[in-house]
């Protein structure tokens, strides 16, 4: 099994997709919804959906809320 992909909720979408395509190697496949949500992938299946349907400006995660990427 491996993992398809990932929702995460945050305040800005497009700052948020800038981030993970300059600094993790993502490419964006589609921003939608004026910047509401955004659908990345790393080219090696993995899909990385960031959204704020709501336009929320913050977003509560559990503390020991993680996420970890392999990197080269």
């Amino acid at each position: 099994m491996h993992l398809n992909h990932l929702d995460l909720c945050v305040p800005d979408v497009p700052a948020a997709a800038a981030f993970f395509t300059r600094h993790f190697g993502f490419r964006e496949l589609a921003m939608r919804g004026q910047g509401r949500l955004a659908v990345l992938e790393d080219g090696a299946g993995f899909v990385l959906v960031l959204s704020n349907l709501e336009q929320a400006g913050t977003f509560r995660y559990p503390e020991q809320f993680h996420v970890g990427f392999v990197l080269d």
